[in-house]
C-alpha cells in the first residue's frame, strides 16, 4: 500500500509520484499521491499485480 506521498520538485512543473515496473502478487493500493500517478518514462513499463490494482495505481497496472 502506498499513501500520503508527495512528489516535491520545484525543477519539474510535470512532477508525479513514479509507480514504476512493480511486480505485486497480491493487491496494489495507491491513494493521496501527490499530485498524480506516473507509470514512467518509457512507454510499456506498468506495474503487474496478482490480484487488484486500487484506487491511483489501476491506471498504471496490468494482470501478473
Amino acid at each position: 500500500m502506498l499513501t500520503n506521498i508527495t512528489a516535491l520538485d520545484p525543477g519539474d512543473p510535470g512532477r508525479t509520484v513514479a509507480v514504476v515496473e512493480n511486480r505485486v502478487a497480491r493487491n496494489l493500493i495507491c491513494m493521496r499521491l501527490e499530485p498524480g500517478v506516473s507509470p514512467g518514462f518509457i512507454p510499456g513499463e506498468t506495474n503487474h499485480v496478482g490480484h487488484k490494482a486500487i484506487g491511483q495505481c489501476a491506471d498504471v497496472s496490468a494482470p501478473l
